[in-house]
């Protein structure tokens, strides 16, 4: 086939891949396609961790990555061009893939909003029509005051006294309310603040793991952002997902748990010790739970160094007492016998149980001995 040809016809199936909304099927046709195109040439997907025996192709963007496929068969007979053509379709499926991660995004965020706007309208009808009936009722007290006043002034006069008493109440009762409000929002927006600054970890999550919400401590202690919360299963955030039924499991019991610690693991799968305390977080229809969470990695390994270095002095020791007790010493060829019965040089056996390096010389009397027809020994 001529490449021009291969060209439209690449052109014709990125465009049928845009149509497409699962990524599977999107990978799945793109596979069928590309091999029907190429005589000669397969190309396959990677599972994780699997390299090919052909070229590997990462189906990645700048921000996320798809896979990997590999490109098998006779690559010495395919022509440059046509291996160019081939690289390039995977870097435009891999925006494909990106603009389908992100289309999904902005129709769930759409939904919400559409949710909200329905939400907010309901309330208002409803108060519209709770003003209604309030003003049918006014009409009715005012029909009933006008023949009041008919059938006696004075009776009127004192009701109007009474109804503009009450419509001063009712006037400061609303500035009331009014402040109110104002406060409640200024109270809500001190929490949030404090909430998103608190150097520590702050979570409230339901029985079942799911996460309702998460301070920025929090999600910069597991590498994951807001917008994916709902996303996100509490098991996934333990190095051993059994730890957490174990805790659950106290917290069924007592009712809370404090300062347990375990290894966690961020989003890109790096392991972390946190102490962990969750309490009862009362909240409408739902069994949640309070999570405040500290990144105690840094105070874990010096206790495992400083752990490390007592059983290092502590050997040492061990060594020191024995070098201080009896040692059986050969009386002719100096040796001396270890623990185990075996023979071994001074300088070999001083060095194995105090790691100490010995340097050879020599004294003048050996000097003397070893060599008298040099004139060394002084």
């Amino acid at each position: 086939m001529r490449l021009d040809h291969i060209i439209h016809d690449l052109f014709l199936l990125m465009l049928n891949l845009t149509q497409l909304k699962d990524q599977d099927r999107i990978l799945k046709v793109f596979i069928e396609a590309v091999n029907t195109l190429w005589d000669g040439v397969h190309l396959r997907m990677l599972p994780e961790g699997e390299t090919g025996n052909g070229e590997t192709i990462k189906i990645a963007t700048s921000r996320n990555s798809f896979g990997s496929f590999c490109i098998e068969g006779k690559l010495d007979d395919v022509p440059d061009d046509l291996l160019s053509l081939m690289r390039n379709s995977v870097r435009m499926l891999a925006i494909i893939l990106e603009n389908r991660m992100q289309t999904e995004l902005l129709e769930d965020e759409k939904l919400q909003f559409e949710a909200a706007v329905r939400k907010r309208t309901a309330e208002l009808l409803k108060s519209s029509k709770e003003l209604e009936h309030e003003i049918g009722e006014r009409k009715q007290a005012e029909e009933a005051l006008q023949k009041a006043h008919d059938e006696l002034e004075q009776r009127v006069n004192e009701r109007t006294v009474e109804l503009v008493k009450a419509n001063k109440l009712l006037t400061k009762e609303i500035e009331v309310r009014k402040k109110a409000e104002e406060e409640l929002r200024e109270s809500e927006k001190r929490y949030r603040t404090l909430f998103n600054n608190i150097p520590v970890g702050i979570g409230v999550s339901t029985s079942d793991g799911r996460v309702l919400a998460a301070n920025d401590a929090m999600l910069q202690m597991f590498g994951y952002q807001e917008a994916g919360l709902d996303q996100i299963s509490l098991k996934e955030l333990y190095l051993n997902p059994e730890d957490r039924d174990l805790f659950m499991k106290q917290f069924k019991t007592v009712g809370f748990f404090s300062g347990l610690e375990t290894q966690f693991k961020r989003k890109d799968g790096t392991p972390f010790y946190g102490s962990i305390t969750v309490t009862p977080f009362p909240m409408e229809n739902l069994d949640a739970h309070l999570t405040v969470m500290v990144d105690v990695t840094q105070r874990k390994q010096v206790e495992e160094e400083r752990e490390k270095l007592i059983n290092e002095l502590q050997e040492a020791l061990k060594e020191i007492k024995t070098l201080r007790s009896m040692l059986p010493l050969c009386s002719f060829c100096k040796k001396i016998r270890d623990d185990q019965g075996y023979w071994e040089q001074v300088d070999v056996y001083i060095h194995k149980h105090l790691q100490a390096d010995i340097s050879h010389s020599i004294c003048p009397d050996c000097a003397k001995e070893q060599y008298s027809d040099l004139d060394i020994h002084e």
